[in-house]
């Protein structure tokens, strides 16, 4: 094997499977990256007589929830897991084991529960991590969020209750690693990560993978966000978030939401703004297998040349996906940007 050929490794517990030493057993490897949902990785094994399957069959039945890992690239150094997770669904049909990984945040999806919290919004989050044994990270620079005295989660699975305290609190949700982060909404970065030229380093599959909406037409895109809520003696209290000059005049959001202060309220508006949103940019591309270098995560830049004066420029990553099979190693990216 060269270091420009395409590798897939695969640690499933305390067994490694290698796409050149098992290349026999490689069908195909699925992975995608996402935000507020369950990233996963899917590996397609040949595996007819069973003995794949049978060998992660737990004792008393069912499959057993092992650690997987997954790394891609190019040559024999690949690197940190490109995906870490639990085994959540099995598969199988036409001689093929279809094993299917989720992120360690699977934990955190299984069982409901009805109990009150404490905290902000953020400490209640963290303490949901920790007791599905992950890790907390929360924005940086840190974030004054108002004390919940009674927060009820009720018949709610502890992933489903953190989104809605995230949503509620402008942050967004993802899991990398044995690591829960609630982070602001993305912003483009000054250095992308990697830039990608048309037709080189990238190729457009349809008619529309490039699209461009006009902000003043669209009505997810407002220019200033106003909020309507009450503070705990009932009194109520606005909030309004900063003003774009593109963009529909105001959107009011009527909701009875109880805050103490004006600073939260503030708050409320300007994450509806920032996490509610239609995009102006929208593009979908294809990485070519002769793609070299860094597999870039959501939220991170990319710069995208030779795409005319439009749609040339640096774009946020929205969704990440990758595909390993038969020695080709593909990717595909959902990106997006604002206009200025």
């Amino acid at each position: 094997m060269t270091p420009h050929d395409p590798h897939a490794i695969v640690e499933i517990g305390s067994e490694v499977f290698d796409s050149w030493e098992h290349s026999q057993l490689f069908d195909s490897l699925n992975i995608e990256l996402t935000t507020n949902q369950a990233s996963q990785a899917e590996w397609r094994i040949v595996d007819p007589d069973f003995k794949r399957l049978d060998g992660w069959t737990a004792a008393g039945g069912g499959i057993a929830e092992l650690p997987v890992k997954v790394r891609i690239g190019f040559g024999a150094s690949l690197g940190a897991p490109v995906f870490t997770g639990v085994i959540g669904r099995v598969e199988w049909g036409g001689g093929l084991t279809t094993l299917r990984a989720y992120d360690a945040g699977f934990k955190m999806r299984k069982v409901q529960k009805t109990e009150y919290h404490k905290g902000t919004a953020l400490q209640i989050i963290a303490k949901l991590a920790r007791r599905n044994g992950l890790q907390f990270e929360g924005p940086d620079p840190a974030v004054k969020l108002d004390n919940l005295k009674s927060a009820k989660q009720e018949g709610d699975t502890d992933w489903a209750y953190a989104l809605g305290l995230a949503e509620e609190s402008g942050f967004v949700l993802f899991v990398r690693g044995t690591t829960l982060y609630a982070k602001e909404a993305a912003k483009t970065a000054a250095s992308p990560v990697l830039t990608l030229t048309y037709q080189d380093d990238f190729v457009l599959l349809d008619e529309f993978d490039l699209v461009f909406s006009v902000p003043e037409n669209q009505e997810g895109r407002p220019s200033r966000v106003e909020t309507r809520a009450r503070n705990q003696t009932g009194r109520r209290l606005k909030g309004q978030s900063g003003q774009h000059q593109r963009g529909t005049e105001v959107l009011i959001v009527k909701r009875d939401l109880r805050v103490r202060s004006k600073q939260t309220a503030d708050r409320r508006a300007e994450a509806r703004k920032a996490l509610q949103r239609e995009h102006a940019f929208d593009c979908h591309v294809t990485i070519l297998p002769t793609f070299r270098g860094k597999f870039p995560d959501v939220r991170e830049t990319v710069a995208l040349a030779r795409l005319g004066k439009l749609f040339t420029g640096k774009y946020l990553i929205d969704r990440a996906g990758y595909r390993f099979a038969a020695g080709e190693l593909s990717g595909n990216l959902d990106l997006y940007a604002d206009i200025k």
